[in-house]
């Protein structure tokens, strides 16, 4: 018979101890043996399967033996199920300080055939000297001796701790057989290769070192005890109930093994037999940091064939008809089909048996429980490219909804597939389908932020996903998007994306973002670091941003897309409420707007100082677009709040507050804008704005700066007048000056007004001229020139015109053209009008038709004693007739010169 011996690992920290620093044992555990006794070895450091471990006493000293202690421990009635072949003690770290067998085995029935008795178990240590007995801590003085019982100093003995020669004494062998989980009639004592059981230690066994005291062996009425066993004395078989079922049978079937593996290898079991797995895998050698799970209780059908799933079912090799059943999936986990979650372990296999399970069963939750570490995805599905697949439903897309759900914050999954290997998904949906859920779930689609396997962290494309609902879950690292959905009426709460080209993209299926998307609603959604895109959506419709963010969206890869935080290919209804973004390039592109609100939106440190964006937010057309509380904090470098592009309608923008200021806003050029942006508070174009030219002598700045100040005719609708002042003397220009464009509209005029001295005049060479009106265009605004003369210089091209009237409303006062030689020619076209007052002149040939407020019916030229104001411009009456139309050029009114009127 083989002893107890103390471990290598014991002896060291026994070694070790002091009377200051005392090894203290805190545990005693007892195992089965895996079916048998296993050969012990100093070098252990677990049991070979242990089945409990309880607290243990404080050493209890043999005051036969002073270099010997022992410790028990109470096994409670309610524990059972199990058969004790081994022993072991552990300090306070968990470390196992002496282990030895348990020699007969002892078998601990289900609770429901205990008798109700706790169970105590005992070893014994033997020690090299009595003085080492002094380096294990000891809290209460307590003795015992062999055949005595245990002693404390002038206490009586605990109730709880009922010696074996006691109860021995009053049930004899035989009912302390029977009597199976109210003591372990058979403690170890760790003498070495010469130890003994407690048997052998409390009464004498075969080696002739004590006997059965007298009495004892009077009342044993079956075998002999000595050189027999218990299960040899009373063998479970024999014992019956009063249906005939054996105590041998219901020990097999109500068994509690370590692991499936264990289960997997019970030798014929029968029909029905029961089984109680404490964990899917056996634990690794720090339980605490490795703990079972996946367990749970089995049932063997003898009958079934049904196809093992590495979860609820599982065959035994070379066993076609039976199987084990999982009694209780209630609740599904991952665990329960293998996972670990020690960050090592390829835990990937067991999520995807755990999804075919609820597919197959007509859909359900899946539970992540919180891993020891993480999980890891080392292996991936090669047909469809991606480590988790959920299929498509097998009964309709109302049917079969299947939801994953973490239990602890933000469980984590990492893609770990190594270096130079590319998958389409860590999740792909596929089919369609109603009401998939994921919640607590952080998944990356890499092992590092640097090293992505996936295209896509979470991608549902195929088809469109409806009813979707995710909620505080992170994905994380893709080569393309970390979230790709087809997608309407679905919830994302508290959904972040980070390192990623594009982060969160909704757009309908197919790989052309088409297709509609609907009724999506994102709240306190956060993407992070993206080099394209935080939010891509494409033809959206009634869809909410409440308290979005967008970090760090910034393009450094170099392949030229423009970066923006938010972007919505086609916006028809949709709404941003107190959003932002912090740190990017620019804000916001929209395509096309048709009902968008933005408000309450707030941006810190964006754009670049030392190379600009010409726009922080884009919006390239539409209509019924609302703007308010956009506060822009610490700029860098942008010079633009808002850019519109080429094909809005009249009035298609409207800033509600002061938020954006008139002189923040540009446009492009485009024949259909009217008046894209009104401002309801911060308008500068309802207030007369008064602007003074100063001459710089450089006709080219000249130019540029009288150019700028019609912008603030034309970017703006005009309700009151808009004044550009001139300086006294000459102010040169070279090039066309338009003073309005086709957006520009309202009762207010632009007011071209020269200096109180009289000497103002716009000198014109090289390609100077003024134009009011565009061509081709009608403008509704009125001109005035005021104490201005427009002069055709000699260094002006002898092709320009200079002056240029294009289907517009202008009227001279105290105003002249006139040029260097009298040669040079203005222009009209397009129908313009033209009212000069007595004291203005044309004074140079006019090329074109141009119409005078007066009209006078008559053929031949007037004479000065009409008295009709100077300049003015006649035509016939008769529409058959040739319209001759004459004009004066000299400033005593004396000079008309015809022209024909086409």
């Amino acid at each position: 018979m083989t002893g107890s011996i103390l471990t290598a690992i014991g002896k060291a920290k026994l070694a070790r101890a002091t009377s200051e620093n005392q090894l203290e044992i805190t545990h005693v555990a007892v195992g089965d043996g895996n079916g048998s006794y296993p050969v012990l070895t100093e070098n252990m450091v677990a049991l070979a399967n242990e089945v409990w471990r309880g607290t243990a006493s404080t050493p209890v000293r043999d005051s036969l033996a002073p270099n010997t202690l022992m410790f028990e421990s109470g096994i409670p009635v309610d524990v059972g199920g199990f058969t004790i072949r081994e022993i072991a003690v552990f300090d306070r770290s968990g470390v196992m300080i002496a282990i030895g067998h348990v020699d007969p085995a002892q078998q601990i029935p289900l609770p429901k055939q205990s008798s109700g008795i706790p169970m105590t178990v005992r070893i014994l240590i033997l020690l090299a000297n009595a003085t080492e007995t002094n380096l294990i801590l000891q809290t209460e003085k307590m003795e015992w001796q062999a055949g005595k019982g245990m002693e404390q100093e002038q206490l009586e003995e605990p109730v709880t701790h009922v010696s074996r020669r006691k109860l021995l004494t009053a049930f004899g062998m035989a009912g302390a057989a029977l009597a199976a989980g109210s003591i372990l009639p058979g403690s170890v004592a760790a003498y070495g290769n010469e130890g003994l059981s407690v048997a052998d230690t409390v009464y004498g066994g075969a080696n002739g070192k004590g006997k059965i005291p007298p009495g004892i062996a009077a009342k044993l009425t079956h075998n002999e005890l000595a050189g027999l066993d218990t299960a040899g004395a009373h063998p479970a078989s024999a014992i019956l109930d009063s249906s005939g079922l054996s105590q041998q049978q219901v020990n097999d079937c109500n068994r509690c093994v370590d692991s499936i593996s264990d289960m997997l290898a019970i030798i014929s079991p029968e029909n029905g037999m029961r089984v109680a797995v404490k964990g899917y895998h056996s634990p690794d050698i720090f339980i605490e940091l490795n703990p079972y799970k996946g367990g749970g209780d089995f049932i063997w059908d003898a009958t079934s064939t049904s196809t093992a799933n590495g979860g609820t079912v599982f065959q035994v090799a070379g066993v076609a008809t039976g199987r084990w059943i999982r009694l209780d999936c209630s609740e599904v986990t991952v665990e329960m089909f293998g996972s670990k979650g020690d960050g090592v372990y390829d835990d990937r296999p067991s999520f995807q048996a755990a999804i075919n399970y609820l597919h197959g069963r007509g859909g359900g939750e899946l539970v992540v429980p919180k891993p020891i570490i993480e999980y890891r995805w080392k292996s991936y599905d090669a047909t469809n490219s991606a480590c988790l697949v959920i299929p498509a439903p097998t009964r309709s897309i109302y049917l079969d909804p299947i939801s994953i759900r973490g239990t602890a914050n933000l469980t984590s999954i990492k893609v770990d597939l190594g270096p130079g290997v590319t998958i389409e998904a860590a999740i792909l949906l596929k089919g369609g389908g109603l009401y998939k859920k994921f919640e607590n779930l952080s998944v990356w689609g890499g092992a590092t932020a640097t090293a992505p396997n996936c295209n896509y962290v979470l991608k549902g494309s195929d088809t469109y996903y409806p009813n979707m609902a995710i909620r505080q879950c992170q994905f994380y690292v893709a080569k393309k998007d970390c979230v790709r959905l087809a997608t309407y009426v679905t919830l994302l709460e508290q959904l972040q994306t980070a390192y990623s080209p594009r982060g969160i993209v909704v757009a309908g299926p197919g790989v052309n973002d088409s297709g509609v998307c609907t009724s999506v609603t994102l709240n306190s959604c956060y993407a992070l670091n993206h080099t394209e895109f935080g939010y891509w959506f494409g033809e959206s419709t009634y869809m909410t941003f409440n308290s979005c963010a967008a970090d760090h969206i910034i393009n450094d890869t170099g392949n030229g897309v423009a970066a923006y935080p938010y972007y919505v290919d086609i916006a028809r209804g949709v709404a941003f409420n107190g959003c932002g973004a912090e740190g990017s390039t620019r804000i916001m592109k929209v395509r096309v707007a048709q009902g968008l609100n933005i408000n309450g939106f707030m941006t810190l440190s964006i754009g670049n100082a030392t190379t600009p964006p010409d726009h922080l937010i884009r919006i390239d057309g539409g209509s019924s677009t609302t703007i308010s509380g956009l506060w822009n904090h610490n700029k860098l470098g942008a010079t633009y709040v808002l850019s519109l592009g080429n094909t809005f309608s009249a009035e298609s923008v409207t800033i509600l507050d002061q938020s954006i200021f008139s002189t923040e806003v540009t446009y492009s050029s485009n024949w259909r804008f009217e008046n894209p942006i009104r401002f309801l508070l911060n308008d500068f174009s309802k207030k007369t704005q008064d602007n003074t030219l100063t001459n710089t002598g450089n006709a080219t700045t000249n130019t540029t700066n009288l150019v700028n100040l019609t912008k603030l005719a034309y970017d703006t609708e005009l309700v009151h007048d808009v004044i550009i002042r001139l300086p006294s003397g000459d102010y040169e220009i070279n090039g066309t000056v338009y003073l309005c464009n086709s957006k520009t509209r309202g009762v207010g005029r632009v007011r071209l007004i020269g200096h109180a001295d009289g000497t103002s005049r716009i000198v014109f060479s090289g390609n100077g001229g003024i134009a009011f009106g565009i061509p081709s265009q009608l403008s509704s605004v009125n001109f005035t020139v005021e104490n201005v003369e427009f002069h055709l210089g000699p260094a002006i091209h002898a092709s320009n015109k200079g002056v240029m009237f294009y289907k517009a409303n202008v009227a001279f006062t105290n105003a002249k053209i006139t040029s260097n030689d009298g040669a040079k020619q203005y222009y009209s076209a397009g129908q313009a009008t033209l009212t000069l007052d007595n004291n203005s002149r044309i004074m140079t040939p006019l090329y074109g038709a141009i119409e005078v407020a007066y009209s006078y019916k008559a053929a031949a030229a007037p004479t000065n004693s009409t008295k009709l104001p100077a300049g003015t411009v006649f035509k016939a009456s008769d529409p058959n007739s040739t319209r001759i139309g004459w004009i004066n050029t000299a400033d005593n009114g004396a000079s008309w010169l015809p022209m024909v009127v086409t």
